[in-house]
């Protein structure tokens, strides 16, 4: 990474804040940290914060995150892999109802 080692090490602390955070530059980290070790999926997600730094200041837009709809997607993938594997081994799943919120409970 070109630059000076300050701007180094502020994108290794904002990576290292992004690992415990619920953003699309987590999902990314996971998968990166699933495919190669941790030092090499820090590094992957440090250049993948620094173009995005890079392409917000270029074009002057604000970032826009896509967490919602990949979220959504990724655990509905997930949900139904989960439901053909307890088939496969001769489980049925059946949804949970919802939980309603209890009634308030009244003191004289």
């Amino acid at each position: 990474m070109k630059g000076s080692s300050r701007d180094g090490q502020a994108f290794q602390q904002a990576v290292q804040s992004v690992e415990r955070s619920d953003s699309s530059f987590d999902a990314y980290f996971q998968a990166m940290r699933a495919r190669k070790e941790p030092q090499q999926a820090t590094v992957a997600t440090g250049h993948k914060l620094v173009r995005t730094v890079y392409s917000m200041l270029l074009c002057g837009e604000p970032f826009h995150t896509e967490s919602t709809t990949a979220d959504e997607g990724r655990k509905e993938r997930e949900r139904k892999q989960l439901t053909r594997h307890a088939q496969k081994l001769g489980y049925q799943i059946t949804p949970a109802p919802s939980k309603a919120a209890p009634a308030p409970v009244e003191t004289p």
